[in-house]
């Protein structure tokens, strides 16, 4: 994963480009961001080594650990869920998390070893958008689709896949 930092945003307002310098001064809580997704409602999130940040255009709101049931605070990937807009949040060890930005909740999706569908391990690396739901990708464990509907994962790796390689 590649981590830029943040000296500049462009947002459209009435359809024109507007440059802005947004930054730790502005109260973005680390220089570091990973990932930057835009909501329908024009919100910009920022994924960073110290939780994730909402920018209204003025100002910041953070969710940490600390503040909020993020699981944990090293994000990897956001991705805005085109079907409902809700905020799907990748993490470097803790799992997946799900922000309601309506509700200002999250649910967190974690490994656990007994249950099969659970999605299979909690260092996610990518998330992409799909036909009837999410692909989750992690460092070792192969690629996740979640099924919003039944709200589980299936799982393809070398062990589900024939010829697929091992990581």
């Amino acid at each position: 994963i590649m981590a830029a930092f943040v000296t500049a945003a462009i947002f459209f307002i009435k359809g024109q480009p507007v440059l802005q310098r947004i930054g730790l001064e502005q109260g973005l809580p680390n220089a570091t961001v990973v990932d930057i997704a835009q909501d329908p409602k024009g919100f910009l999130w920022f994924a960073t080594k110290q939780g994730l940040c909402r920018f209204d255009g003025s100002r910041f709101i953070s969710y940490h650990t600390g503040n909020s049931k993020l699981s944990g605070n090293e994000l990897n990937a956001l991705l805005v869920d085109p079907q409902d807009s809700k905020l799907w949040i990748a993490t470097e060890r803790d799992g997946l998390n799900l922000f309601d930005p309506e509700k200002r909740s999250f649910h967190s999706f974690r490994h656990d070893p007994r249950n099969p569908y659970s999605i299979s391990s909690d260092e996610i690396t990518a998330l992409a958008p799909a036909s009837g739901g999410i692909w989750v990708a992690n460092y070792s464990t192969g690629v996740d689709f979640y099924h919003p509907q039944q709200r589980n994962f299936s799982h393809f790796n070398a062990h589900t896949v024939e010829g697929m390689p091992s990581g």
